[in-house]
Order: C-alpha cells, then structure tokens, then sequence
C-alpha cells in the first residue's frame, strides 16, 4: 500500500500490475517487464513462468507463447521463434522436432506438415520433403521412404 499525500490516516492499495515492497511509499512501482501482478495490493510482483512473457512494465497477467514460438527461461520478455525442421504448441518451453514423414518448411511453424504422395522424409526435424527418385514411388502420405 501507499500513501501520496502527508497527514492521512490510512494508505491506499496499489493496484493490480503494481506493488509496493517496502513500509511508507508514496507510490506504487509498476511491475517489471518480464513480470506481473493481478492482485490488488500486491507487495510484490510474479515473474513470467516458462513458456510465458511480458514485453510491458506494469501489466497485471504474463502472455503464453504462441504456437510456434517457445520461451525456456523465467521472466522473459520475449518468446523465441522455432527454426524450420520444428514446431511447438502454445506455451512451448521448447520445439519438438518433426517426426519422419512430416516437415515444417517455414520458421516458426505450430505443426508439422505431412509429406504429401510421391514425396518423403527420412529422418526428424527436417524442413522439406524429397521427391522419390525416377523409378520409385511413395504411395501414402508421410511416407519416410520410397518404395522401387
């Protein structure tokens, strides 16, 4: 809590994505970036979890990580892009690797596309698909070989 003015006999609560941490304040600090307060009154403010952010001081919640991005670390005020060959679901501490027969051509990606027929992908985390080899075949989608 705080109080602005001399010779009251109350203080007032800080709001919510502010705090006050020490006795006789005059103000309320604004959250940290890379950290949030959604209680009234707050003495202290919580760091952003793993797979969450917050770019702006004085904020009352920590955004997730969209799908396709990841944050590992505590605190952060940003989220880290997946490179191509993986993706990530929404509040992603990391991306996984693209399963065999499926790629993620692009950065970023929150999925994994399948390779589609006549195509294939051999091994994990790849970024595109090969097409088969004259003299050979790939009958179904995700397919991690061709077949002569």
């Amino acid at each position: 809590s705080h109080q602005p003015q001399s010779g009251q006999v109350a203080c007032m609560l800080c709001a919510a994505g502010t705090y006050a941490d020490s006795v006789g304040q005059s103000m309320c600090r604004n959250c940290a970036r890379g950290s949030a307060s959604s209680d009234v009154g707050s003495v202290i403010c919580s760091t952003c979890s793993a797979g969450m952010f917050q770019p702006l001081s004085g904020m009352t919640t920590c955004q997730s990580c969209v799908g396709g991005t990841f944050q590992k670390g505590y605190g952060a005020t940003t989220c880290e892009t997946c490179p191509r060959g993986m993706f990530s679901r929404t509040n992603a501490t990391a991306c996984q690797n693209c399963s065999a027969g499926s790629v993620a051509a692009t950065a970023g990606s929150s999925e994994c596309v399948p390779c589609r027929l006549g195509q294939f992908a051999a091994g994990v985390g790849l970024a595109e698909c090969e097409v088969c080899p004259i003299g050979s075949y790939a009958e179904v989608a995700s397919s991690t070989e061709c077949m002569s």
